[in-house]
């Protein structure tokens, strides 16, 4: 592939990471009713399924089976996991990719989560909404994603802080009821039913705690949620040129092509933004994902004040953390579903605002 070839690929892929779904997340926000977001909710739980299932049959296979690495023939055309622990395979379900599927369990999660606690049923019933998240609780064990897993527990946290915040004692008082009661649960089945995966987890979470602690100035906290040190990405403000080496020069895509050489290849988000885009260009766009995030917890807060609607701020607890800091400039899947999600959380505090079926908490 010609060098010229390569440019226009990655540049092109960058522009549509940065750029193509900022709309998306709008027209979503404007045209999305309460019930066009119910229906995406029950897509993305019966996904869900689908995935914790295939993670399933997944974890008791090779790294290099077919059913986790692809029928490709050539190193080019297989896709290569991550394992856990003792050669354990850290399962992708419908995915290529480990982030992405972790990223699909955590806004999966707060949607569901969201529809739960404010007692919203779909047609299919209340039912319905019991084995997803414990289809939740075994996709968060078997994904191996300490990212996820934190996740999880910001949300349980959020939802409480927004339990105590709600101005009616009755839905906080029930709020927090269902909330503990879920967790529980949701916990002890898993619990049960993949203690293994869930040994496997916590003997993870003990090794890579004591070796990113020893790493990482700035902690294991900092390595999960910015994906490096934050020293990393001060140092490579300094080291990088004004205007950066051109849009795209960050992404995974312009390191696997040969567009830039290994030393030049970063992981963090932010700091591929900074080689992206330079260190000014790069403060703003990232003061810009920050913005959307705090105009977002603005409206989330304001909706439950005003009606006692908890959901925006469950939502808002993973997809404010993905546009914040998160892969959604330079991964193809995190990207996509960052945005979407972004767009299912400010359609619903706009359909509340406009008082369209006000939740029964």
């Amino acid at each position: 592939m010609s060098g010229s070839i390569v440019v226009f690929e990655v540049a092109t892929s960058a522009w549509i990471g940065y750029f193509a779904f900022i709309p998306l997340c709008y027209i979503i926000a404007d045209y999305f009713t309460r019930r066009d977001v119910e229906r995406f909710a029950v897509v993305s739980m019966v996904l869900m399924f689908a995935n914790a299932a295939i993670m399933y049959v997944q974890k008791d296979y090779r790294m290099d089976d077919a059913i986790n690495q692809g029928f490709g023939e050539t190193s080019d055309n297989v896709f290569s996991g991550l394992n856990l622990i003792d050669e354990l395979t850290r399962p992708m379900g419908l995915f290529t990719s480990p982030l992405a599927n972790s990223i699909f369990i955590t806004l999966t999660m707060s949607l569901c989560w969201a529809f739960f606690i404010t007692s919203r049923r779909t047609r299919l019933g209340g039912w319905f909404f019991w084995p997803a998240l414990i289809a939740t609780g075994a996709s968060l064990t078997l994904a191996g994603s300490r990212y996820a897993v934190l996740s999880f527990a910001l949300m349980i946290v959020v939802t409480i802080g927004a339990g105590i915040m709600t101005p009616r004692a009755g839905r906080r008082i029930r709020g927090l009821a269902q909330a503990l009661a879920a967790v529980v649960m949701v916990s002890a089945i898993t619990l049960t039913v993949f203690g293994e995966n869930a040994d496997i987890l916590s003997k993870r979470f003990s090794a890579a705690w004591t070796e990113e602690e020893n790493v990482y100035r700035s902690g294991t906290l900092s390595r999960l949620f910015l994906e490096t040190d934050i020293d990393e990405i001060l140092e490579n403000m300094g080291d990088t040129p004004f205007l950066g080496y051109g849009l795209g020069t960050g992404s995974n895509a312009a390191y696997i092509l040969g567009h830039i050489p290994e030393e030049l290849y970063r992981e963090a988000p932010w700091a591929k933004h900074v080689n992206d885009l330079g260190v000014f260009f790069a403060a703003l766009y990232i003061a810009l994902r920050i913005a959307f995030v705090i105009g977002a917890l603005a409206e989330a807060v304001g909706v439950l004040r005003r009606y006692g609607d908890p959901a925006a701020l469950v939502l808002l607890s993973q997809s404010g953390v993905q546009m914040a800091v998160g892969q959604t400039a330079s991964h193809v899947v995190v990207g996509p579903l960052t945005w979407l999600f972004f767009g299912l959380l400010l359609a619903w505090t706009r359909q509340a605002r406009a008082g369209e079926e006000q939740p029964t908490a």
